[in-house]
């Protein structure tokens, strides 16, 4: 689908999901888990693979974990997303996330190592816009964008449109950069809890020029230009809530990118949700077209 595909940027993990936990273990002792298995993770992993299962091209630009972790992330990728951006951080400790996961939500453990992007991602975004088969670009977390802020350059020289999630970082969240790189975006998506912590550096409904809060089981809320829409969230079993976020943002881009009205947007990212916690880890679901 030339010019309308989407190059996914930012931090890409191994997830090890500890999951049929009753409660996170307190100090000095141990629980036991139902299950343990391997998944991709990252919010710019998952939402690629979630674009991509609505036929769009994407592209995935990133630092992938070392070996032998980088395996499992290729592998889940490779058949869905495109991966000749990424290389493998080679010398440095994996970037792992240890997942706590229960019947009603999940707790995270990470090692965050070395750099988000490959080194040369500027060529990356080069190579993309010559081969005229993007025109969207997202930023899987807001630390991405303040260790790179010249990626809002690269996009625009490219006519390319932006969207950013935000991701539970307070350093990121606390940061006095934060606030005027929210506003060169075009699609702000923090969750609930974000956007409030977010207010104390100022950032408001109307600071990027739409914004969408993901409100877990109330739904979520778009906000632009003073207007307000709502959607409920789809009613679901939930197995494993990781990766909920970023799978919502892959269904609300691809009905924007779409021009569908707002309300139609939302429900998207609401469907693309609710199949993200009926399974374990972020990445494994069916065809969406």
């Amino acid at each position: 689908m030339s010019g309308h595909g989407v190059l996914c940027v930012g931090r890409v993990y191994c997830d090890l999901v500890f999951s049929g936990l009753t409660s996170a273990p307190p100090p000095g002792c141990e629980v036991y888990a139902d299950q343990l298995s391997l998944n991709t993770g990252g919010g710019a992993a998952i939402t690629a693979y979630y674009l991509s299962s609505f036929g769009l091209n994407v592209e995935l630009c990133a630092s992938l974990p070392s070996e032998p972790f980088s395996n499992t992330v290729k592998q889940s990728l490779c058949d869905h997303v495109g991966i000749q951006y990424c290389s493998v951080e080679k010398k440095i400790d994996p970037q792992i996330t240890v997942v706590l996961t229960g019947a009603m939500d999940r707790s995270f453990v990470t090692n965050r190592v070395g750099s988000a992007l490959p080194l040369n991602y500027r060529n990356s975004i080069e190579r993309c816009r010559q081969a005229n088969t993007v025109s969207h670009l997202h930023i899987g977390e807001l630390a991405t964008l303040i260790d790179h802020p010249d990626l809002l350059t690269e996009a625009r020289n490219a006519n390319w449109t932006i969207s950013l999630d935000c991701a539970w970082d307070m350093d990121a969240m606390t940061s006095t950069d934060s606030l005027s790189l929210i506003e060169s975006v075009d699609v702000f998506l923090p969750n609930e809890a974000e956007f409030e912590q977010l207010g104390k550096l100022g950032v408001t409904e109307g600071t990027a020029p739409l914004t969408v809060i993901k409100q877990g089981k109330a739904g979520a809320t778009a906000l632009s230009a003073g207007v307000r829409v709502h959607a409920p969230a789809e009613k679901t079993n939930c197995i494993d809530a990781t990766g909920a976020g970023d799978a919502f943002n892959a269904g609300f881009i691809h009905g924007w990118l779409l021009n569908l009205p707002m309300v139609k947007c939302l429900e998207s990212g609401h469907r693309c949700g609710a199949m993200a916690v009926g399974q374990l880890g972020g990445i494994g679901v069916p065809n969406l077209k």
